[in-house]
């Protein structure tokens, strides 16, 4: 096990535990069934109000002027499939069930733990969704009279059945729902039940028909995407904005979006925010092809199940768990999930490209860049200062060049061949891909460094966005010897609104250096636009806000993914065959570093791997690795390191302490060549044996050993049964 003495490092404020032992005292009452009064301080909102606010730890406050802000809301005025409201007078019954397993969940008072804030956000889309479900299959559970009571064992195994082919899209029927409104409206006639039965390829004759409806009636978006404008699909089906996504969605709207024809790929919009399609961009041949993810499918089932439980707490209105087979109905479903939805592994070369380019930017760049961009800032501050009725805009027009000849462009970024021609990118010019590789402006290399610095995280700190968009200031760690640690949140380590800490963990002198970097640059423009806001203040990630002048922006997964965007298209990686660039997102930069530790240290490294990526079971750590590797590929790394292991016992006579079974293989390997010892056969013939094991019945299953903490460990078990699939 890897353990750390912190005693030495110099550690980042600890917060008040109150909260979180809050809410362990409220765990201890769920043994018994809830019988006190719906109101907590995590709900900002009347119980009755359609849009809850509730806090969301550090981040909820109050903005100066007496607004609390940086909440978690939940909006349940959703519209139902029958255009009914959720939150009218007929749902009330439904609603009010809804929202109380929803505040029971939110207390830990139905699985025994609380969940983060999050999760307890997806918990009650999930629940909606469900209400839709009954609402769309109203004359099975009259959810109006009756709410959740009459939804049985049939009607999850049906559920269950639609999830995991294509998720809610599937469950709700969104895609027949959304055929069936545009054939009655173009027609005046009900859809013919065989259209329904193949909604995403329908005969062209109808496609035609149905697209000179839709432009009739301005269904299309009024910017340049060419893309049908989703709430107006929305109203025609009575379905929430939100819920209208995902592939096989969109691949069904696409029969009617002809300006986004692609020969081979299901493109998003005409008008792309990146320079190419991104790696991810789905490829038409396969989208209905496969089902619903694994991961996916078990969120939104566990979303079900946890909505049964709440039976103990309010048995007049869930239906009894003792009356449904909760896990024969989820696993006989199973099998129509797709098991290739797995995050992807960057290609080597490619991420080796990245990382090093995002070191230049580091190494080289940074310092330089952002003591010119502060300069700069700093001048603008000074002119609008100065000059009160003129606005920044005004400022930049007409000062930035002459505050360039200023402060001069520092020799290393000259000689790389910026020229910041402009601060921003000209009015309407932000995507013009040459000149932003030609030319970027001031802001462009702002966005480049920031992406270059979560490039330098991503790759040599396995975290999660959230993780990294959360990073306080003070996250650098450095003990006596001079090492650098870093500390921060964990995201799937959080109860309520309490998140664990990974504790001090080793990073690079290069991910140091990046973190000074950002350290120096949210100092100077908190100091430039006199920040008040505690929480922007505390963030390492404080990056000026490009439309409020003097102002930040509080960076979240999908800005730091902008970013990441920007750095991918500079650095100008080549693309695949279908023209698509792999552009980098930080749980795939988890997934390359870790896997490529593996793959360089093999089984001696696995707990290290579980102790950088904050995982409690190796198995966790392991079902990653495995996932990637096809069986032959894994076969022959456990056969090798099982041949190592029978090797050292032939000679000692004694496994490991943390080798299972290993003289059960012993014996088996020496039944087969009739032999008293391996140092009599062959070794040639005994390793091609042992790998030949490993390719079929034999396998390695790794396991942690429980002890106190400290001495906790893990043990790798050679097993004689067949590989359980993932």
């Amino acid at each position: 096990m890897f353990e750390l003495d912190l005693a030495n490092l110099r550690l980042a404020g600890n917060s008040s535990n109150a909260l979180l032992n809050n809410y362990k005292l409220m765990i201890q009452e769920q043994v018994r069934s809830y019988e006190g009064v719906y109101e907590a301080e995590w709900l900002l909102s009347d119980w009755d109000e359609e849009r809850w606010r509730t806090t969301a730890g550090e981040q909820t406050r109050e903005n100066g002027v007496g607004t609390i802000i940086g909440t978690i809301d939940t909006n349940w005025c959703v519209m139902m499939p029958d255009g009914i409201l959720l939150t009218s007078s007929l749902y009330k019954l439904l609603l009010g069930t809804v929202k109380r397993i929803s505040f029971l969940h939110r207390m830990g008072l139905i699985t025994g733990s609380i969940p983060s804030v999050a999760k307890w956000a997806r918990f009650n889309l999930d629940m909606i969704s469900l209400c839709s479900y009954l609402v769309l299959n109203d004359d099975r559970f009259r959810p109006s009279a009756f709410g959740f009571k009459l939804f049985d064992q049939s009607g999850l195994e049906s559920l269950f059945f639609s999830l995991s082919n294509g998720g809610w899209t599937d469950a709700l029927a969104l895609g027949k729902r959304t055929v069936d409104a545009f054939f009655t409206s173009t027609f005046e006639e009900p859809c013919p039940p065989e259209l329904l039965l193949s909604v995403e390829s329908l005969p062209n004759n109808i496609i035609k028909e149905i697209c000179k409806w839709l432009t009739a009636n301005e269904a299309y978006r009024k910017d340049d995407t060419a893309a049908l404008d989703r709430s107006f699909v929305a109203e025609r089906i009575n379905a929430p904005v939100y819920s209208l996504t995902g592939p096989r969605f969109f691949g069904i709207l696409r029969q009617f979006e002809p300006d986004l024809y692609h020969p081979t790929l299901q493109i998003q919009s005409r008008k792309k925010k990146t320079e190419h399609f991104r790696h991810s961009t789905p490829i038409k041949a396969e989208i209905f092809k496969q089902g619903h993810s694994v991961s996916a499918y078990f969120s939104v089932t566990t979303s079900v199940l946890n909505t049964i439980q709440a039976y103990r707490h309010l048995p007049q209105e869930v239906p009894s768990p003792e009356t449904f087979k909760f896990d024969s109905a989820r696993r006989n479903a199973l099998i129509n999930c797709s098991n290739n939805s797995h995050t992807p592994f960057i290609p080597i070369e490619i991420g080796l490209n990245y990382l090093n380019e995002a070191i230049r930017w580091i190494e080289v760049y940074g310092n330089a860049l952002i003591d010119f961009y502060l300069s700069i800032l700093k001048k603008i501050c000074t002119k609008v200062d100065s000059l009160v009725h003129k606005k920044w805009g005004a400022v930049i027009y007409r000062d930035y060049h002459q505050f360039v000849g200023e402060i001069g462009i520092p020799e290393v970024l000259k000689n790389a061949g910026f020229k910041f021609s402009s601060m921003g990118p000209p009015s309407g010019e932000s995507k013009d891909f040459e000149r932003f590789h030609a030319d970027p402006s001031l802001e462009e290399v702002m966005e480049i460094f920031i992406g270059a610095v979560a490039v330098i995280l991503g790759f040599m700190k396995p975290s999660r966005d959230i993780e990294i968009c959360t990073l306080p200031r003070d996250c650098l760690l450095r003990d006596s010897s001079g090492g650098y640690w870093i500390d921060s949140a964990l995201a799937k380590r959080t109860i309520a609104e309490v998140r664990a800490k990974t504790g001090a963990k080793p990073i690079p002198d290069i991910v140091a250096k990046a973190i000074q970097q950002m350290q120096k640059l949210g100092g100077g423009l908190c100091e430039l636009f006199d920040e008040k806001d505690k929480y922007l203040r505390g963030r390492l990630f404080y990056i000026r806000n490009s439309g409020k002048n003097g102002a930040s922006v509080n960076i979240g997964g999908q800005m730091l993914s902008s970013h990441l965007d920007r750095f991918c298209d500079y650095v100008d990686s080549p693309l695949d065959v279908y023209g698509r660039r792999w552009y980098l997102r930080i749980h795939e930069m988890r997934k390359w570093f870790l896997l490529l530790l593996f793959w360089c240290g093999r089984y001696d490294v696995l707990d290290a791997a579980r102790w950088i990526a904050s995982h409690t079971n190796i198995k966790h750590i392991y079902a990653y690795i495995s996932r990637e590797l096809n069986t032959t590929q894994l076969g022959s790394i456990e056969a090798d390191w099982a041949i190592h292991q029978l090797a050292s016992y032939d000679v000692s006579g004694a496994p490991r302490d943390n080798c299972e079974g290993i003289n059960y293989l012993y014996e088996q390997v020496l039944k087969r060549f009739n032999s008293k010892s391996l140092s009599f056969i062959d070794d040639r013939q005994w390793k091609t044996y042992v790998k030949t094991l490993f390719q079929g019945q034999y396998h390695l299953e790794p396991f942690m050993i429980k002890g106190d903490g400290i001495n906790s460990g893990i043990c790798i078990a050679i097993r004689a049964e067949g590989r359980k699939p993932l």
